[in-house]
């Protein structure tokens, strides 16, 4: 606090009020990307490992079992021309085959780790047939790593959300976390920038804007994992057979992702027009607020 002046010809302003400055510190950088840049990795981190086993690299396997237990029904394109063909009407089998082969499906799938297959599989808890629900018990067992009971009911729920370990500490459901992570981030992201700019501190402001950027960005990049797939038909015995794909691992049927190209192009354009639809709403909200005062 400064002292009052003791020049006669100089009037007393009261104190002095130091303002921070606007340049970040190299220090604040350091912390600004350290934070952004932890946040990112332990997102990226806890959505690439997926609790399951995926069943990558058994597109051939699954193409001799096709051929050695359904030689009358063929495949097109066969496995040279499309690798991921087999394993959809392997999934086809378990979901709409009659007993016998959709046991033989379940069992290949337990064999190959086709974690994919699990609602499907689920579904033929209700079978009439013992032998294929008993095929259906041990495959789901062995995905999960423990026993849920005969009912379809807590499989369907372990399987919309399936537990895990957050930081070995507590059981929290993959998705959930998931999506929460980016939500979290850009709250968080809010609040700081709120603060930062209420405070005049350009740290917090700095910070809560890349986080709340983040987040949003990772939100849109959540959506689009869970909703979008790539499109592909394969030929079984005469039925043709949609399912959705990533990265060469089949991830389900028709009804496994809500979409493929055309949702994700409607993502991408919400996820730069959402922005400008907000900023134009504040803008107007706030004339006419300040209309009313003037």
């Amino acid at each position: 606090m400064s002292a009052p002046s003791t020049d006669p010809g100089e009037s007393y302003s009261g104190p002095r009020v130091l303002k921070s400055d606007p340049k970040l510190t190299p220090r604040q950088i350091v912390v600004n990307v350290l934070v952004c840049g932890a946040f990112v990795v332990f997102w990226l981190v806890w959505t690439g490992t997926w609790p399951l086993p995926r069943g990558e690299e058994n597109s051939d396997q699954a193409s001799e079992f096709l051929k050695q237990e359904f030689p009358d029904r063929a495949l097109q394109p066969d496995a040279h021309e499309d690798s991921t063909g087999p394993v959809a009407a392997l999934f086809y089998l378990i979901q709409s085959g009659d007993a016998p082969d959709a046991t033989k499906a379940v069992q290949f799938a337990t064999e190959q780790n086709l974690g994919y297959a699990s609602p499907y599989v689920i579904e033929r808890l209700e079978s009439d047939s013992p032998s294929l629900r008993q095929a259906a018990r041990q495959f789901l067992h062995k995905m999960a790593g423990q026993d849920l009971g005969p009912d379809p009911q807590p499989w369907q729920a372990w399987w919309r959300d399936p537990p895990r370990r957050l930081l070995g500490i507590v059981t929290v459901g993959h998705h959930l976390t998931q999506v929460g992570i980016p939500i979290v981030g850009g709250l968080l992201g809010v609040l700081l920038l709120s603060i930062g700019i209420k405070r005049q501190e350009p740290g917090l402001s700095t910070i809560g804007t890349l986080l709340l950027a983040v987040g949003w960005f990772l939100i849109f990049s959540t959506a689009g994992m869970l909703l979008v797939g790539s499109v592909n038909t394969v030929t079984f015995g005469g039925t043709e057979i949609l399912y959705y794909t990533d990265h060469g691992v089949v991830e389900g049927l028709s009804d496994a992702r809500a979409g493929g190209m055309p949702l994700f192009l409607m993502l991408c354009l919400l996820f730069v027009a959402a922005p400008l639809i907000v900023l134009v709403g504040v803008f107007v909200i706030y004339q006419w607020w300040k209309s009313l005062w003037e």
